[in-house]
């Protein structure tokens, strides 16, 4: 039989509110499943069981964040359990010593609060899932083979977890939570290859298929590429593309980031910085949003944020501490260090991929980024690597692939010169999309496109 979950949260609570302040405890005990897949092959499945506890507490102004991992599963190893709490506990209580105060820190949200449902956030299924259904994965590859592509590797992922959250402003909420990720790469020869993902919270939403397909596509026709040339172009970005780039938007709104200078959005509040008509916002309330919950990580119910209306910046992000400062509301955005966004979500425009390609009249059609970096994080410049297919645009066709690009820009210039959105809304989150991007194909006005150096 398992620990019992509430059990030992209630007791490393009531350990930490006897030394500190405040306390934000966040349980989670659950499994995670993988599968990995190579030259059309299945070689990898594992399975982990977790049990882990986030702690976030405060004594005089003095912040800490720290877990407490590798907690004993059984409910025979209960002392254990409790033992490793106390060790914890000790740690804390220690490593406070040496942290600086935070004279602008204030504090908690103060619970109980109600929550509104969000639905599709818990598949049983996944709960219950056997490594040894691989149809998801088979159904990916061969939608990826059928396509044209000779070669495919990806990867597979689940997860199940039962959540408790539980803090010293008297909040006590429990959700049961699941993901599905699947991530394919495609290949054609030596140099051709497309990639796709797909993620969800349950497996009836989980597109294998739909991101095989796609991928297969891609490398299929990005054989033989030639090198780009550097100049302006108009970019359609493929959502899997688009999703790197447009993660920034949501991550820039943070408080914390406008305070550290990191941000290209200081000093834009109420401004005019994209086009009108261009619509993002912040929503963790999207039924079946990857990073959706019914409240952030301070207790605080969530609901939708508009981040920009019209193209106008409306607001930044905060949790209680960062709106008691600029005497606001919390955005329901906690994270306790640092506010931050769930998911960014681009409003839909008109088209397919196909109508926006015939509206691109010299232009670059990129799928994959990877690697984006800035030169300077303030005023929004960065540089990204084009990856797998890559096409050159002519008079609304395609010609040709491409390789040997780069994209380097700024952010500002990017939601300015946002051009149109297709209809076809993905949900991407991923190695290189940390933050959750519901978006479109996307194009962007003149971008800068250089050649690689070295």
């Amino acid at each position: 039989m398992e620990l019992n979950l509430r059990e030992i949260a209630d007791y490393a609570k009531k350990k930490l509110e006897e030394a500190t302040d405040n306390v934000v405890l966040t349980a989670a005990s659950g499994k995670a499943c993988q599968v990995k897949f190579a030259n059309n092959k299945i070689v990898k499945s594992s399975v982990e069981n977790n049990f882990d506890i986030g702690v976030f507490v405060t004594k005089d102004k003095k912040i800490l964040v720290t877990n407490i991992k590798d907690i004993p599963t059984e409910k025979s190893d209960l002392q254990k359990a409790k033992k490793k709490v106390d060790e914890s506990v000790s740690n804390v209580k220690s490593f406070l010593k040496f942290v600086e105060p935070k004279q602008d820190y204030f504090g908690i949200a103060g619970g109980p609060f109600k929550y509104k449902k969000i639905h599709g956030l818990f598949d049983k299924k996944i709960s219950e899932f056997d490594l040894n259904e691989t149809d998801v994965v088979r159904a990916g590859m061969n939608a990826a083979l059928r396509e044209g592509a000779e070669r495919t590797n990806g990867i597979f992922q689940l997860g199940a977890a039962d959540v408790l959250l539980l803090t010293s402003g008297n909040v006590d909420v429990e959700s049961q939570t699941t993901a599905a990720y699947f991530s394919i790469r495609a290949m054609v020869g030596k140099e051709a290859s497309g990639h796709m993902t797909s993620n969800a919270r349950t497996l009836k939403e989980l597109a294998a298929e739909d991101a095989g397909k796609f991928a297969g596509e891609i490398a299929n026709v990005a054989k033989n590429p030639v090198a780009g040339k550097a100049g302006k172009y108009d970019v359609l970005f493929s959502p899997l593309a688009f999703s790197v780039i447009a993660q920034n938007f949501g991550e820039a709104a943070s408080i914390f980031d406008i305070e550290a200078n990191l941000s290209f959005f200081k000093n834009k509040l109420n401004k005019q910085i994209g086009p009108k008509g261009l619509n993002i916002c912040d929503d963790a309330t999207i039924a079946g949003g990857i990073a959706s919950s019914e409240y952030d990580m301070e207790g605080v119910p969530t609901k939708k944020i508009p981040v920009l209306e019209n193209g106008i910046l409306k607001t930044y992000l905060h949790n209680t501490s960062s709106a008691r400062k600029y005497k606001t509301k919390t955005t329901g955005n906690a994270g306790l260090m640092a506010p931050g966004p769930h998911n960014v979500v681009f409003e839909a425009g008109k088209g397919t991929r196909d109508d926006l390609i015939r509206e691109v009249k010299r232009g670059i059609y990129i799928t994959n980024l990877w690697y984006l970096r800035y030169q300077n994080m303030s005023a929004g410049d960065f540089s990204v690597i084009p990856r797998d297919g890559v096409f050159q645009i002519k008079n609304g066709q395609i010609l040709r692939p491409l390789k040997q690009l780069r994209v380097s820009d700024n952010m500002l210039n990017v939601l300015k010169n946002i051009y149109l959105r297709g209809n076809d809304i993905k949900q991407m989150a991923g190695w290189e999309t940390s933050t959750p991007v519901h978006t479109p194909h996307v194009v962007v006005k003149n971008i800068n496109i250089t050649r690689p150096t070295g």
